[in-house]
């Protein structure tokens, strides 16, 4: 796959919407320890979720003070409490911070510390941030699940663990000083919007996106169908009855073409379920098939805007 771009950022306060419009789909956070003005709030985190964007937990109280097991479960405690009050799902990784040129001298207290946060999140929701020394040395110590690699003291290697790279910092982005930073593989621990999407879709939504694509409904002549919708689309039962799903497809992604942008989709499973009446399940699993979740969830909601604003596609015959 390719790296998903992202930003983290302590006191600056980066525009959602130009982050998103940038490439942007996903910031690193401030949460527990530390000074309040670095902190994720209630509101800014509405806003990226609003633009589109995801979070991603981060503790740090002192940049070289991730030391020992008193302290590992004081983060662990504080940043948990802060992100779970503001929705985090309690399956997320928060991510700590070893922010300096860690080394052999100081692997003991880090893994001190690493092991303090398991006692209170969890083991399997223990990530770490660090240069590239200290990825590998607790991914063979398995003290953390979750890496976050800085190039900061990584020598110009990247671990090929690392979940996410941070490759530049101190950079004005959107607005505000940010560090670049990209995810390397799809579940890097980030939440609030990708949970979101495919929570989203009811029967009734599934329904009015099939009449929005295919401009208009009729009866099934044999009944509802497996899902019990009573309708389909006149597109979709030509595609079935003339056996020519990819057809059908063909004309779904016309549709969607200006929302996609062109990436790859797979064109079975929208035939597929458009042909099966369009489900819940059926669309969630269509649109996000090869897209991804940020794309499917532009696509979902500017579809939400195709429908309230009654511009419907053209009929298909």
């Amino acid at each position: 796959m390719s790296a998903i771009e992202g930003v983290d950022y302590a006191d600056a306060r980066p525009s959602p919407a130009k982050l998103y419009a940038l490439g942007k789909r996903f910031v690193v956070r401030y949460g527990g320890p530390g000074r309040t003005s670095k902190q994720l709030s209630a509101s800014e985190l509405k806003g990226l979720l609003d633009a589109g964007l995801s979070v991603v937990a981060n503790a740090e109280g002192a940049a070289d003070g991730y030391r020992g097991r008193t302290v590992g479960r004081a983060w662990a405690k504080q940043a948990e409490e802060h992100f779970r009050s503001l929705g985090m799902p309690g399956d997320r990784p928060i991510y700590f911070s070893v922010d300096w040129a860690a080394g052999p001298d100081d692997w003991a207290d880090i893994d001190a510390a690493l092991r303090g946060s398991a006692e209170i999140i969890g083991a399997d929701r223990v990530g770490v941030y660090g240069g590239y020394s200290t990825i590998a040395h607790c991914m063979v110590a398995r003290t953390a699940r979750w890496f976050w690699q800085t190039y900061a003291w990584s020598g110009g290697k990247w671990h090929p663990a690392a979940h996410m790279q941070q490759y530049h910092n101190g950079v004005t982005v959107a607005g505000g000083d940010c560090d670049l930073n990209r995810a390397m593989v799809a579940d890097y621990g980030q939440w609030g919007h990708k949970k979101e999407l495919v929570m989203a879709i009811e029967d009734a939504d599934a329904e009015k996106i099939a009449n929005a694509v295919w401009g208009r409904m009729f009866t099934r002549p044999n009944g509802p169908d497996a899902h019990g919708n009573k309708q389909t689309s006149a597109g979709a039962y030509q595609a079935y009855s003339d056996m020519q799903a990819e057809t059908a497809a063909s004309r779904v992604i016309a549709t969607l073409a200006p929302l996609i942008k062109g990436v790859d989709v797979d064109e079975s499973a929208i035939a597929q379920a458009v042909v099966a009446g369009l489900s819940p399940e059926g669309i969630a699993q269509a649109v996000l098939a090869g897209v991804g979740p940020e794309i499917a969830q532009q696509v979902v909601a500017e579809m939400g805007t195709l429908l309230s604003s009654g511009n419907q596609p053209a009929e298909q015959g």
